[in-house]
C-alpha cells in the first residue's frame, strides 16, 4: 500500500512539473503583454528613466514652487485671518 501511494504521487509530481513549465511560459507571456500594454516591455530601462525623471531639474523646481505657493497661501490666509480677529 505504502509503495503504491508513493509511486502515485511520484506520477502526480511528474505531472504537476510538466504542467508548471506551460504555467509559466503562460504566466510570462501575460505579464509581458501587460508591459507592453503599460509601454516598459524592459522593467529596468522603465525604472531607471522614471528615476531620471523624478529627479530632473525640472520636476523637482515644480515641486518647490508649489510647495512655496501653498505655503505663502497658507500664511497669508492665516494672517489675514488673524487681521479679522482684532
Amino acid at each position: 500500500m505504502l509503495a503504491e501511494t508513493k509511486r502515485a504521487l511520484a506520477a502526480r509530481e511528474e505531472r504537476l512539473l510538466t504542467l508548471r513549465t506551460d504555467f509559466d511560459a503562460l504566466t510570462i507571456a501575460f505579464w509581458k503583454g501587460f508591459a507592453r500594454g503599460l509601454e516598459c516591455e524592459d522593467p529596468a530601462q522603465t525604472i531607471a528613466g522614471e528615476k531620471r525623471r523624478m529627479r530632473s531639474f525640472g520636476r523637482v523646481s515644480m515641486i518647490l514652487l508649489a510647495a512655496i505657493l501653498i505655503g505663502g497661501f497658507a500664511v497669508s490666509l492665516q494672517a489675514s485671518t488673524f487681521s479679522g480677529n482684532r
